[in-house]
């Protein structure tokens, strides 16, 4: 087992406490919420009563953290606990301090009987300094005397600096914006986001040791509150695990090839969940185009429709028998829509049609009395989609993510699935045996406001 020391903010020391299920690593201190600017400032004299309003605080880390900052030893308590590697980043430099002559504190306004007790600083004639206002010699002089405590103390190939901010355009919810609104954060918080990859590099440049970066998305949603797991304050279990992977790298070179399987692996299982979220927040609500198509009851005007969405997987699919009443002019339908498989009168074949955004990625029709079946991942939804014939099984299924969605009835089963949305928003049968080509549709797929809005819609189209 090694051990290990982390430096910065919670998001180092939860690699090791989330990610470390082989227990791998014993980690011994852990020293956070203390910017680099204040580490090594003068300690106060007399704050007893300062300390005395914090202690009332009942989480140990964040009190034990405060504390320290207040006498000025928290690097001498890392030295105490000194290990063989350390985790270092430069995430806890945003914070605001307060500042008097060469004495400083780091605060921050998430626990309030410390809130409480470091305000009373400004009675003592305190100043309190915004952390985007801070001049950059200040900020890189401070990164200069942690650089040269840490090299006094660990060799630079056992220091590893975590760049945990995402390297690429970061997004976060605005919350008061009803439609999930998406805005730069950059633009929000210039101090936090613009230089902390800068100064993270800066630093491992200084020390020349390893660094770790987080997962490169190119688009990240994210919220800027400290819950639920998302970007940028506390991350998912996976954004850990990728962490994680490239740490063991470091410290386990004879087993580096494996690490690298492992982070491309968790890297795929990030590049799913965040398209998801991403795709929730951009659109919460249905398309007019996709609300028009579910207020369609005839098999034409359905096809046509069809046609003019954008965004959507449309899966056909044949349960017994195309029917006898598929002619000629229903190919038409279908040849627009970017299926080119010849139907008319093949009664006792199978078929499977699938597009996506207006491209076919699937267009197969089965030898007679034969199964045809298609499964694949669409913009990480897993959909299997089969045709039997009825001398073949007689059944129709379309399963994305594990639901079967088909109303699984005789002739032309259709499903659409929003990826805007990523949920199924329309499943209906057209009984191409009956001349009137019968049409069924799936309920309780839409909500109630969208019901409403469907309503509407056909109250238009009369």
């Amino acid at each position: 087992m090694v051990e290990i020391s982390t430096l910065g903010s919670c998001v180092t020391r939860d690699i090791i406490r989330i990610a470390n299920h082989d227990e791998l690593f014993k980690m011994k201190g852990n020293v956070g919420h203390i910017s680099p600017i204040t580490m090594f400032s003068e300690p106060l004299e007399n704050c007893d009563d300062i300390i005395k309003i914090i202690q009332n605080y009942s989480t140990g880390f964040n009190k034990r953290n405060a504390i320290m900052d207040l006498n000025s030893n928290s690097f001498e308590f890392l030295l105490a606990n000194r290990s063989e590697w350390i985790l270092v980043d430069l995430m806890d430099i945003r914070f605001d301090y307060f500042e008097k002559g060469e004495q400083r504190v780091s605060f921050f306004e998430n626990h309030q009987q410390i809130t409480d007790g470091l305000l009373t600083l400004k009675n003592r004639g305190f100043t309190l300094r915004n952390a985007k206002d801070i001049p950059t010699e200040t900020v890189y002089a401070a990164i200069d005397k942690l650089a040269e405590k840490l090299s006094e103390h660990w060799a630079p190939e056992k220091i590893i600096v975590v760049n945990d901010i995402p390297q690429e355009m970061l997004l976060f919810e605005d919350r008061n914006k009803d439609n999930g609104y998406l805005k730069e954060a950059r633009a929000a918080q210039p101090g936090y986001m613009h230089h902390l990859n800068i100064l993270n590099k800066y630093l491992r440049d200084k020390l020349g040791c390893n660094m770790i970066n987080m997962p490169p998305m190119q688009i990240t949603p994210c919220s800027l509150t400290h819950t639920f797991g998302v970007y940028p304050c506390h991350y998912t279990d996976d954004v850990y695990r990728y962490l994680f992977h490239q740490i063991c790298a470091i410290v386990f070179p004879e087993k580096a090839d494996y690490y690298e399987v492992l982070k491309l692996n968790t890297l795929e299982n990030i590049r799913k969940t965040y398209y998801r979220s991403l795709r929730a927040d951009v659109r919460k609500t249905l398309s007019d185009d996709v609300i028009k198509l579910c207020s369609i009851d005839r098999m034409f005007d359905y096809f046509r429709q069809l046609r003019v969405l954008e965004n959507c997987v449309v899966c056909v699919t044949v349960k017994g028998s195309v029917g006898m009443y598929f002619n000629s002019a229903m190919q038409k339908l279908f040849f627009t829509l970017g299926l080119g498989e010849e139907l008319v009168r093949q009664l006792w074949s199978g078929y499977v049609g699938v597009v996506s955004s207006g491209i076919t990625l699937f267009d197969e029709k089965s030898e007679k009395n034969k199964e045809v079946e298609y499964i694949d991942e669409i913009e990480f939804s897993h959909f299997y989609v089969s045709s039997k014939p009825t001398a073949a099984g007689n059944s129709s299924q379309v399963i994305i993510n594990g639901t079967d969605y088909s109303l699984n009835l005789r002739g032309l089963n259709v499903i659409v699935y929003d990826l805007a949305t990523q949920r199924t928003v329309d499943s209906v049968c057209f009984d191409t045996s009956k001349k009137e080509l019968t049409m069924t549709r799936k309920p309780d797929l839409l909500t109630g406001d969208e019901l409403v809005r469907v309503g509407l819609k056909k109250m238009q189209g009369r």
